[in-house]
């Protein structure tokens, strides 16, 4: 069996109502990434705008 490859990983979250206080699903997300070995590059709550989103 091989060897997981750790990866680095960026959470992107698409809100207009998300904090980072209350944005539990990319806590989630990084929480489950780093306990699988993983590495968070980046963490980012961005309005729910196609050019916000496109920005990132």
């Amino acid at each position: 069996m091989d060897a997981m490859e750790a990866l680095n990983i960026a959470v992107l979250t698409v809100s207009d109502t998300r904090t980072e206080e209350t944005d539990r699903s990319g806590q989630s997300l990084v929480q489950r990434l780093t306990e699988a070995g993983h590495t968070l590059a980046d963490k980012r709550i961005v309005p729910d705008d196609v050019y916000q989103i496109r920005a990132v």
